[in-house]
């Protein structure tokens, strides 16, 4: 699925509703980047200035942030990364109530972030220093990279959380760790902007502390056509 920028937007699926609306329209909706969104309400004003809702599944939406977070993206396409046979591993995988929470999950392309009920995220022990990897089998210049978190309880776990984009001896670590904020948002995507965009064929999530537990509900990335 490819995503191309229009206008000052990082990600334009759709057209970009440009009928202009009183300030109390715009004041009354404020979802935050990495919170839910209708994809299909003609509102221009259902994520706060400097975002615009993405559809990641059908009518499901998230509030992403536009090209202008993205000052040394030039006017490239921008394209939403469709996941092949992806292979996936991580530092330890939780079992619970007898499921196991394998990172494969990550990468399903399902978007139920409950994660009891729903039992598609991927999830590892309390541990010191968890991870979670992507192998992409080819080295892409990654431009953006969201993490849905779980929605039904602990999801502040995933503060800290910090994205390397790389490969063997070598990683990067793309943009700011995710902030406390943000992952106290249940179910939110936590978007990590590459700035500049770096190129590898591997991507590591994982939180830098003695202990943690890393939670994924899902990993989406955007690609650009060029680095640097």
């Amino acid at each position: 699925m490819k995503a191309y920028i229009c206008l000052v937007v990082l990600v334009c699926l759709g057209s970009v509703f440009a009928a202009e609306t009183n300030k109390a329209d715009e004041v009354a909706v404020k979802q935050y980047p990495g919170s839910p969104c209708d994809p299909l309400s003609p509102s221009p004003y259902q994520c706060i200035e400097g975002t615009f809702c993405l559809e990641v599944s059908p009518k499901v939406g998230i509030c992403v942030v536009t090209r202008k977070r993205m000052a040394n993206v030039e006017a490239s396409p921008v394209t939403l990364v469709d996941f092949a046979n992806p292979q996936t591993e991580q530092s330890s995988t939780l079992t619970f109530n007898g499921v196991d929470y394998v990172s494969g999950n990550a990468v399903d392309g399902n978007f139920n972030s409950d994660l009891i009920n729903g039992e598609t995220c991927a999830h590892t022990e309390t541990e010191g220093h968890p991870w979670w990897r992507l192998n992409l089998l080819e080295s892409r210049c990654i431009a953006q990279v969201g993490i849905v978190n779980r929605r039904d309880g602990s999801y502040v776990r995933l503060a800290g959380a910090e994205v390397l984009v790389g490969g063997i001896h070598r990683h990067e670590r793309c943009g700011s760790p995710v902030s406390a904020e943000s992952a106290n948002i249940p179910g939110g995507m936590n978007l990590v902007i590459c700035d500049p965009p770096i190129r590898g064929d591997e991507i590591v999530i994982h939180i830098p502390k003695d202990e943690a537990t890393l939670q994924i509900c899902e990993v989406l990335l955007w690609e650009v056509s060029t680095c640097g």
